[in-house]
């Protein structure tokens, strides 16, 4: 049985494209890109979207089969495993990173102060909780919240858009096209927001219109990225690098005024149900990632790997959120991260293409041996 509806599945997509991007990332990206890296995020968003269709072209020629097995139909049982414990170790540094970014944003924002340990081991119950739960919980959750998180975004948007310096946008390369290359590849670890589908492929309700309505969804979250790091970008000028909660400080430090000024913590509570429900579909993808590589008897066990090494990696090793971006943001990370983002999607198209050849040729051939 299906698990998600087009529209369950364009929701799901919405939050992966926004959820981390209003954090940390925009101070990370503005400062290596300089003012130009609203720029940068345009350009990596298209070449995102580009993926996306790309999925969605291999999902309509395969709406019944799960990405593993469109992998071993072309390439064979042990090939599409090694791939699994690639996108395996993927999704484990995905999980990493927006857990630690979770616990920046609530000691910044929400706390004044909160046990590390405490919120791991609290994190870890919720999470074997949660990602034990089938993909139509998260679908139907994704519903129910969505209005809330999209209006309440927009209405902070719309409120703070009053007072941009649309000077702050130009000019357009300010230094020259390199920084704004150089920080897509860096940044690529916060992009590659459509791997989650992966783990969608077999479970939606294909139909007619299940292509435009994800890429409707896809749109509409592009668009709000895009005018959010405007709008943060010519509120805050050059001090932009120094705003490392870029959700929370927009929203927070403005000189709004008073009859608007309890719409900033809807905002701020909006973004941070968005940072919970990537988590869990992060690690949610992990935990199937890892299904698929160990055997039928015991993927039992895959929750209990998954978040064994979520918390006891946080809990054994005391890692700031800066090491660890400096880590995840580093060449050799983030070139490996564009490998995975850009060669999943391929080798699912190739694997497309491999299978109708082979279909062909199959007809063909009964066809001349009935003649």
């Amino acid at each position: 049985m299906k698990q998600l509806t087009s529209r369950q599945a364009g929701i799901l997509i919405f939050f992966s494209v926004i959820a981390l991007k209003a954090v940390v990332l925009p101070a990370i990206i503005f400062f290596l890109a300089g003012a130009g890296g609203y720029i940068t995020i345009i350009f990596s968003l298209i070449f995102d979207f580009g993926l996306l269709l790309i999925y969605l072209w291999v999902m309509k020629n395969n709406p019944d089969k799960t990405f593993p097995q469109i992998l071993e139909d072309a390439f064979g049982k042990t090939f599409s495993k090694i791939v699994c414990a690639i996108v395996f170790v993927y999704f484990m540094l995905k999980t990493f990173l927006i857990m630690k970014s979770v616990f920046n944003f609530f000691t910044k924002a929400v706390y004044d102060n909160m046990d590390w340990v405490y919120y791991i081991i609290s994190t870890v119950f919720f999470l074997f909780f949660a990602i034990n739960k089938p993909l139509r919980a998260f679908g139907r959750t994704a519903e129910v919240i969505f209005w809330i998180i999209f209006i309440s975004i927009n209405v902070i948007l719309i409120i703070t858009s009053f007072t941009m310096d649309l000077t702050t946008l130009l000019p357009l390369f300010p230094n020259g096209s390199v920084p704004i290359v150089d920080t897509g590849i860096k940044s690529a670890f916060g992009f590659g927001d459509y791997t989650i589908l992966l783990f969608f492929m077999g479970n939606i309700k294909w139909e007619a219109n299940t292509s435009k309505k994800i890429i409707i969804y896809a749109i509409t979250a592009i668009g709000t990225i895009i005018n959010f790091y405007i709008v943060f970008l010519c509120n805050f000028g050059y001090s932009v690098v120094n705003q490392n909660l870029a959700i929370a400080d927009l929203s927070l430090y403005l000189d709004l005024s008073v009859t608007v000024s309890r719409l900033e913590w809807i905002a701020v509570f909006a973004w941070t149900m968005t940072l919970i429900i990537q988590m869990i579909m992060y690690a949610y993808c992990a935990k199937e990632s890892l299904n698929q590589i160990l055997p039928k008897k015991i993927q039992k066990i895959s929750p209990f790997v998954v978040l064994l090494i979520c918390g006891g990696v946080y809990l054994i090793i005391s890692i700031s959120i800066q090491v660890l971006l400096g880590f995840i943001f580093s060449y050799p990370v983030s070139i490996a991260a564009m490998i995975v983002q850009v060669l999943l999607p391929l080798l699912l198209a190739i694997a497309v293409i491999i299978k109708k050849r082979k279909e062909n040729k199959y007809v063909s051939y009964t066809a001349k041996t009935t003649i």
